[in-house]
C-alpha cells in the first residue's frame, strides 16, 4: 500500500488492488512511527473474500478499540503499551479461532480456553502466564479507573467496565489532544525542524510525533532534549519502510506524550 505525503495509507489506491483472491489485508491501528491513525474502517469494507489482521499496538493506548464497530477478523496489543506488562493479547473471531490449524504440540489442548480445562488453549503451547494476565486484567482496570476519576463518572458501581473504559478513554483523548495541540503550535516557530505525520487533524493522529532537525543528527537530538529533561528516542522504530517512502532518513528522532 502506498504512503502519503502526511504518513497516512492511500485507501483509495488499496481499493484497485483488493479482489475476489485477496486473503488476507494486515494494517496497523496507527502508525508507531509518525502517529498517524489510519482509516481502518474504512479499509475494513473493501475485504470481498479476505480476512482481516488489525494491529492496534500503538492505537491501543490512545483510543479505545471496538474489534465489532470495526468488523476485524483478527486484532492484536500489546498490554505493556497501556500500562500493562509485556505480553501480547489476541482477538479472533472465535468461528476463526475454533477453525483455523495452528502450530501446536499434539499434547496441547485443541479447544479454546475454557473453565474445565483451566484455560488452555489451542493458541497456547503451554500453561498460560497467569501472573501476565493478572497483570493486563489490572491495566484495563486502572484505565476504566481513570474514568471514575477524569471521566465525569458519580456512580461507577452501576455501570460496565467498558462504560467506564470509554469515560476513561475520553479523558485521556480530551488530555492528549491539548498536548498535541501545544506542541503543533510550538514547533511552527523552530526553523528547519521537521514534523511527520498528519498535522491539521488531531483526531488523525496519536501524540506520538517523529521529528528531524535540519543539520543536526537524530542522536545529537536526543541528547540535547534529554539533557532539557525530555525523553525522546531515535531510530526506525520498526518500519524503515515508511522512511523510506516518505523520502527521510531511516534514524529519526521520535517524541510520545501521555
Amino acid at each position: 500500500m502506498t504512503v502519503r505525503e502526511d504518513g497516512s495509507l492511500d485507501v483509495d489506491a488499496l481499493e484497485t488492488l483488493v479482489d475476489e483472491n485477496t486473503r488476507l489485508i494486515a494494517c496497523g491501528l496507527a502508525s508507531n512511527g509518525t502517529g498517524t491513525i489510519h482509516d481502518c474502517h474504512r479499509i475494513a469494507t473493501l475485504k470481498k473474500n479476505a480476512l482481516t489482521f488489525f494491529d492496534g499496538v500503538h492505537y491501543a493506548p490512545h483510543n479505545l478499540i471496538d474489534v465489532q464497530a470495526l468488523d476485524a477478523d483478527f486484532l492484536v496489543v500489546s498490554p505493556y503499551k497501556f500500562f500493562g506488562p509485556h505480553c501480547g493479547a489476541l482477538y479472533g473471531r472465535r468461528e476463526l479461532l475454533s477453525s483455523l490449524k495452528p502450530d501446536k504440540l499434539r499434547v496441547s489442548d485443541d479447544g479454546l480456553p475454557r473453565d474445565e480445562s483451566c484455560y488452555l488453549s489451542r493458541w497456547e503451547l503451554g500453561t498460560p502466564s497467569f501472573e501476565a494476565l493478572s497483570g493486563a486484567t489490572a491495566a484495563v482496570d486502572y484505565l476504566a479507573a481513570l474514568g471514575d476519576r477524569f471521566g465525569g463518572i458519580t456512580d461507577g458501581g452501576s455501570l460496565t467496565r467498558r462504560d467506564r473504559l470509554r469515560a476513561g478513554f475520553a479523558a485521556i483523548g480530551a488530555h492528549e489532544h491539548l498536548l498535541k495541540r501545544q506542541f503543533l503550535a510550538g514547533v511552527d516557530d523552530i526553523a528547519g525542524l521537521c514534523v511527520y505525520g498528519v498535522s491539521d487533524a488531531l483526531d488523525a493522529r496519536a501524540a506520538t510525533f517523529a521529528v528531524a532537525k535540519e543539520g543536526v543528527a537524530p542522536a545529537a537530538l536526543v541528547e540535547h532534549l534529554r539533557s532539557r529533561k525530555v525523553y525522546a528516542t531515535h531510530g526506525t522504530h520498526y518500519c524503515p519502510a515508511l522512511w523510506e517512502a516518505l523520502g527521510s532518513s531511516t534514524d529519526v528522532t521520535r517524541i510520545s506524550f501521555l
